[in-house]
């Protein structure tokens, strides 16, 4: 049985029971919500209807509060929804050896250090932190969501949006730079570009031609890139890279690993007007999560 059935299977027997709780109290929450409000409304035109404001004011006071603590009922909705599923998702890819925390993320100034985006990250905005080991891998992940000042008008640019990993790698195992990017994205690599030769880094071509027509890759002369870039990595790659559609991003600086994963959602946030309980909604999530922790566990058997 394969990773996705096994966890098709998970979801069945763990994932889904918790679903379901959620629901039932999200479509309790918003039911009631839809209702007080179809009161306050009718209380507003009753009372125009028959002249009488301090009626429809009376009745609309209560309600309002009423409404006001629903709202927060269905925030409180989501800050217990993403928890108790990103937990029950990494106890099935590692129990107990990884850690959550909703309002905690990488730094800007780690993101910054990763060398993939050169950028003053002016918006730098992240939640959902992962750490724990993966093998002899410390790492740390998180969503991330970074901006910068458009250079044409007053407007924040999008620079990256989506999943973000930091691994520490065997120290002293490697001692060069390695970055690469989606191809479809080379004409908006200038500035980037300028960083990595002035760092002594040039374009360097992998042993695999489709892998070159997907990405591209910058790297020191003293990095070992085709020791790194594996057959076996560069396919793990192709392969989430032409089935999800998503842009992946690397980087390895010295002992450090790095690696993003675009999303332009917003990742696990439930939509209080519809059901949560989706198998598709955890498997998104499951799929990045396992790809790069796939691709940590990669480097720390065969690198």
């Amino acid at each position: 049985m394969d990773r996705l059935n096994e966890f098709r299977v998970y979801y069945n027997h763990t994932l889904y029971p918790e679903l379901m709780r959620l629901e039932q109290l999200r479509r309790r929450s918003w039911q009631m919500l839809m209702g007080s409000v179809l009161v306050l409304v009718v209380a507003i035109i009753v009372g125009s209807y028959v002249r009488v404001y301090i009626v429809g004011v009376l009745l609309a006071i209560p309600l309002v509060i009423y409404i006001v603590y629903l709202s927060s009922l269905l925030s409180r909705f989501r800050y217990r929804f993403k928890p108790r599923v990103v937990n029950l998702v990494l106890d099935f890819i590692a129990p107990r050896q990884m850690q959550y925390d909703q309002r905690r993320s990488i730094s800007k100034s780690r993101f910054q250090r990763s060398l993939i985006f050169d950028t003053p990250a002016h918006f730098f905005q992240g939640e959902d932190y992962i750490s724990g080991t993966i093998g002899e891998v410390r790492f740390e992940m998180c969503e991330l969501d970074v901006r910068e000042n458009s250079r044409t008008d007053n407007e924040l640019e999008e620079v990256f949006k989506g999943i973000f990993l930091h691994a520490m790698l065997k120290k002293g195992q490697y001692d060069g730079r390695l970055v690469i990017y989606p191809r479809k994205y080379y004409q908006y690599l200038t500035r980037s570009m300028k960083t990595h030769t002035a760092l002594g880094a040039e374009e360097v071509e992998p042993d695999d031609p489709f892998f070159d027509e997907l990405f591209v890759s910058f790297a020191s002369r003293d990095m070992p890139v085709h020791k790194l870039l594996s057959q076996e990595v560069m396919d793990m790659l192709i392969e989430f890279y032409t089935q999800k559609g998503k842009d992946l991003y690397l980087s390895f600086i010295h002992d450090r690993m790095y690696i993003g994963v675009a999303e332009p959602r917003d990742i696990l946030e439930p939509n209080y007007t519809d059901t949560v309980v989706s198998f598709d909604l955890v498997r998104e999530f499951f799929e990045d999560l396992q790809l790069v922790f796939t691709l940590v566990e990669e480097f720390d058997l065969h690198h």
